[in-house]
């Protein structure tokens, strides 16, 4: 048995990374309007007053009439600014579209980004912002110049403020601020420096620098402040200005509000000079220079009318699924993805996952190879002399001790254990035939030796392999005593046979990072039938005490130790078992502690009821189980785990493994492997309880070669409300072994509450990125499919558009017209 005990804690990450993938368009809050139907049900709108923050200012809500215009014979709601600009009206008729007016008196100061300074608006200065809140909750609905500028643009719609033309409205808004959603997006400013800290916030340090220029013809008299000829939101010609002439900031920044209103998105004639886009955007720049801001920020655009769109009951529906869709995405995405967040799950599980890559250490290759070679060491020892006419013994006296047959070079990918007997000092001398002494290597990798050497180390050394050595000794008593440790071997690779011959001179022997190069001691037990004092069968074998550290390896880092020592308590029981006694049942119990010095790092426990079951060339010998089995297709193995990772989580389960076939040592190895279990993380909190699941045709490393697959069937429990159960498939289509890059073949759904939200199915190609594609889907068929490098991806049903998402902008237009930003 190998590497499969380990790699479930892969899978599980992999597993886990799935579902992350199924998540990529959540990337991000906030929401559009909608066009929903009138209600009696009551909501809630909050939200910032700002050009920069209004503090004290008189804030209103208003119903909207039949005929579209605002029905001021009374307030539906008041309430004033707080000092931070914030607001929050209730008892708002939901499903309708109301009008919130922020109007400036003589209590009210307003921060002003351009100058730092805190002035005093203009008397009834006035800003608006128009929204659908909906029932059961409350609307972010921030007022500024960009949400009085979309009431503009909805007021000159045939029927005026409707609902789907303030999603128009809005819609134009955001994709003129170049996506950045200023509606929606509460802008953020630094308290002290009056500096904008977001993308909204500095849309809004635009304006107020446009004001400070004197931009769109503002630096004049504020009775003649307006374009030249220009047709106003409500259709009336603007007169020629007379000579430019000084306007404080107050005002220019009312003008300044009141223009970008007047002159809408998109600015058809700019032989005037007061080029909108052009205008807003160096003035956008300027700001960014003045205040030093490093984050991103999308480009003003001239932005063209987003009509209101009329569309069936049909596509309705189809909207709705497409934005419970999306819904499910971005909260399931935020549970699963959001790594700034501690309880996110990914955050949580990738915390858990890294400490149980140590706590299952015992259980890697390297450690299990330490407990074959104890168990086949003693065995060839106990045989006596008759098992030496059965080695390949080359000149130097060594021997491969998993593979009689043939000789392996020691680059290969199996791990080769290259033993020799020796005598009672474990001197260098070749004896002529068996003692009671074993000296072996086992190496699981070779490389170039890079100059400069490490200090000590001889310079005719060309390689480094990373070895376990180990002396064995049998005593008087029949003791058997085992000693090992973990090594970089300084050598030679040998230009004939090709295999590592490892120097001589102590001095080149030094220890893998993380460790060191002492021999830790353990005694081997075992329980056998003799025949003139020769052990020709064993029921029962242990090891207790000490053992080397694991050999850990890092992609980009490197190969470490896995703390200085194990400390290890492991019991095999053999005997005979099935249908005439034909097959060898092997129960295993065993302890493993990874220890750094005195430190315990982690634990392993394998308890009773686990087992190997088998069919060997001699039923119930223990040491026919550790090497190779007649019948491996139908051998299965079963072990029930407890672990306990560094940070306290823990995991508790069965690792189950079937369908074994011969390596290229001619041990079994699984083909089929899965855990099922729970794991919890630090303070008993459960996050994964389920099924793990692999496929390895011809017993390939999980990244490596084709054909292999990984399931998940199991629930993640977030921190939240949700409970989301996934079920999901990831093969391995293709690998280049040049580059370690990988194809991916995935399908799966996942629910929520037991509610299936969504179908994934599709590609990710590491070797050619372009060929990769993911779909997304709900039941009813709604879907939509990401490809690599696409800048616009649509959502549709068969061949009704749904909807459209902007990449470059993070904006999603439903076919209403209604926008979600990511």
């Amino acid at each position: 048995m190998t590497t499969w005990r380990k790699q479930p804690w892969t899978w599980a990450k992999t597993a886990v990374g799935v579902a992350v993938v199924a998540t990529l368009a959540a990337c991000g809050g906030g929401g559009g309007s909608s066009s929903t139907p009138p209600s009696t049900s009551t909501a809630s709108v909050s939200g910032v007053a700002s050009k920069g923050l209004m503090r004290n200012a008189v804030v209103s809500a208003y119903a909207v009439k039949a005929d579209g215009t605002v029905d001021r014979s009374k307030a539906l709601a008041t309430d004033r600014t707080d000092n931070a600009g914030l607001y929050e009206l209730r008892g708002l008729p939901a499903g309708q579209v109301v009008v919130i007016e922020v109007v400036a008196d003589d209590q009210t100061r307003m921060d002003d980004e351009a100058t730092g300074a805190v002035i005093t608006p203009v008397a009834g200065f006035t800003m608006r912002a128009a929204a659908v809140p909906e029932a059961g909750g409350t609307a972010s609905v921030q007022v500024t110049p960009f949400s009085e500028m979309a009431v503009a643009i909805a007021e000159k719609n045939a029927g005026g403020l409707k609902a789907d033309t303030v999603a128009a409205a809005n819609a134009q808004v955001v994709l003129f601020v170049g996506g950045t959603d200023v509606l929606k997006d509460k802008p953020e400013f630094d308290p002290d420096t009056k500096a904008p800290l977001n993308a909204a916030a500095v849309a809004l340090a635009a304006v107020s620098k446009l004001a400070e220029r004197g931009g769109l013809g503002c630096g004049v008299p504020l009775s003649q402040l307006s374009a030249p000829g220009r047709v106003t939101a409500a259709g009336a010609v603007i007169a020629a200005p007379a000579a430019p002439a000084p306007a404080d900031q107050a005002a220019a920044v009312k003008c300044v509000v009141e223009q970008l209103a007047a002159l809408g998105t998109k600015d058809d004639d700019t032989s005037d000079g007061t080029d909108v886009v052009a205008e807003l955007e160096s003035s956008r720049q300027d700001i960014i220079a003045q205040v030093g801001y490093t984050g991103t920020v999308p480009p003003v655009q001239t932005a063209d009318t987003v009509a209101p769109s009329t569309i069936s009951t049909t596509v309705a529906g189809y909207i709705r699924d497409a934005k419970a869709l999306i819904t499910s995405l971005r909260t399931t995405g935020a549970t699963l993805s959001n790594k700034t967040e501690p309880t996110a799950i990914t955050t949580r599980l990738k915390s858990v996952g890294d400490a149980f890559d140590s706590a299952v250490a015992p259980l890697d290759s390297s450690s299990w190879t330490q407990i074959v070679t104890a168990m086949a060491g003693t065995f060839v020892i106990d045989s006596g002399p008759w098992i030496y006419s059965e080695l390949m013994v080359d000149s130097a006296g060594r021997f491969n001790l998993l593979n009689t047959s043939a000789d392996l070079p020691g680059q290969s990918q199996n791990v080769p254990v290259t033993c020799r007997f020796a005598d009672a000092t474990f001197s260098a001398t070749v004896p002529s035939g068996p003692t009671n002494q074993l000296i072996c290597r086992a190496t699981y990798a070779v490389r170039e030796a890079t100059a400069p050497l490490p200090a000590g180390v001889g310079s005719s050394n060309t390689n480094v392999a990373f070895q376990h050595h180990f002396r064995l000794k049998r005593g008087t008593d029949d003791s058997m005593t085992i000693e090992s440790r973990l090594v970089r071997q300084f050598g030679t690779i040998n230009s004939t046979s090709g295999v590592f011959e490892p120097s001589t001179v102590a001095t080149d022997a030094l220890p893998v990072a993380g460790g060191d190069k002492a021999f830790r001691t353990a005694t081997a037990t075992r329980t056998c039938e003799r025949s003139d004092d020769v052990i020709t069968s064993c029921n029962a074998f242990g090891i207790s005490g000490e053992m080397a550290a694991g050999l850990h390896f890092e992609p980009g880092v490197g190969y470490s130790s896995r703390g200085t020592h194990q400390q290890i308590a492991l019991n095999f029981a053999s005997s005979a078992t099935g249908t005439g006694n034909t097959l060898t049942k092997l129960a295993t119990t065993a302890e493993f502690k990874v220890m750094s010095g005195t430190t315990r790092l982690s634990t392993v426990a394998i308890k009773n009821g686990s087992e190997i079951i088998a069919k060997t060339a001699t039923p119930g010998n223990v040491y026919n189980v550790s090497s190779a089995l007649a019948d491996m297709e139908n051998s299965s193995a079963k072990f029930i785990v407890e672990a306990v990772a560094p940070n306290g989580a823990t995991l508790t389960g069965t690792l189950s493994a079937s369908s074994f076939i011969p390596d290229g040592t001619g041990r079994a190895v699984p083909t089929l492997a899965s855990f099922q279990g729970v794991i919890k993380e630090a303070g008993g909190a459960a996050l994964f309880d389920g099924t793990l699941t692999a496929t390895m045709p011809e017993y390939l490393q999980l990244n490596q070669g084709n054909n292999w697959s990984l399931g998940l069937n199991g629930t993640l429990i977030t921190s939240g409300t949700n409970t989301l159960t996934l079920n999901a498939t990831l093969t391995q289509e293709q690998y280049d072994a040049g580059t370690g890059k990988r194809k991916f073949g995935l399908a799966g759904t996942y629910s929520e509450n037991g509610t299936q939200k969504v179908i994934l199915s599709g590609t990710v190609n590491e070797i050619t990125p372009s060929e990769s594609a993911l779909r997304f889907s709900t039941p009813s068929g709604v879907a939509f499919t990401v490809t690599s490098g696409a800048t616009s991806i649509p959502i549709a049903k068969g061949r009704d558009s749904v909807g459209v998402y902007d990449v470059d902008k993070s904006l999603l237009v439903y076919a209403d017209n209604s926008y979600e930003r990511f």
